[in-house]
């Protein structure tokens, strides 16, 4: 079997955490958050690939990411690094801002997509830091609600948005539907679980992953 950080594909999605080292904050004030996003908005430029959503916690990150041409391990590793050298700088800190390797699983999109987009968006609610997730402005929750957002151009919003409806005019309406409709439950019930190591998704994405592992397993199939 193919070590799971090497699997890669175009279109493949990924959820990512990445968890403060000593769970240490890694935003101490709004320009740190400010960063962030504009370091994700610099690297999608030089390594592009699509981005679902992002909630950015005092001391950890999820972001929904939708891999082009160019790894996941790639793109973490160069929106870490930067991020690292602003954060240490400022900060007047040395070494590791996030603890070790960040954390992810890949995720079947037909069956996942929505769904992780509401557990990172309640993110903020879950940890007890908002009531509502509209009063939280480092998620892309408020840019999901209003198309003239600031953080808009980092997202699919569109893409999103359109699995709810077809009418672009009750598409936002049917979002906070159902955001809100994961409110009160337990995280158990919002995360989908993995049914494969670091792969969650039905039977048919199962099957489609390991064609694609057994390619990878080729020689000079990976690089």
């Amino acid at each position: 079997m193919a070590r799971p950080q090497r699997i890669h594909f175009e279109g493949a999605l990924f959820h990512i955490t990445a968890r403060g080292n000593d769970r240490q904050q890694t935003f101490r004030v709004d320009r740190d958050f400010q960063r962030y996003l504009q370091t994700i908005e610099t690297c999608k430029k030089k390594l592009p690939f699509t981005l679902y959503a992002f909630a950015l916690m005092p001391n950890h990150v999820h972001l929904l990411i939708e891999v082009g041409k160019y790894g996941i391990d790639k793109v973490m590793h160069r929106i870490q690094t930067a991020y690292t050298m602003y954060f240490n700088k400022k900060h007047g800190h040395t070494g590791h801002v996030f603890e070790g390797r960040y954390h992810w699983f890949l995720v079947d999109k037909d069956s996942y997509l929505l769904e992780l987009i509401r557990y990172i968006h309640l993110n903020p609610v879950r940890a007890g830091l908002v009531d509502d997730p509209k009063n939280y402005p480092w998620s892309s929750h408020g840019a999901y609600l209003d198309g003239r957002h600031a953080q808009v151009s980092l997202l699919a919003r569109e893409a999103a948005l359109a699995l709810f409806s077809s009418n672009p005019d009750k598409q936002v309406t049917a979002y906070q539907e159902f955001i809100f409709g994961g409110m009160g439950s337990q995280w158990d019930d919002v995360l989908p679980k993995p049914v494969w190591g670091h792969v969650v998704g039905t039977e048919k994405f199962m099957e489609k992953i390991e064609r694609k592992v057994r390619k990878m397993m080729l020689p000079g199939a990976y690089k």
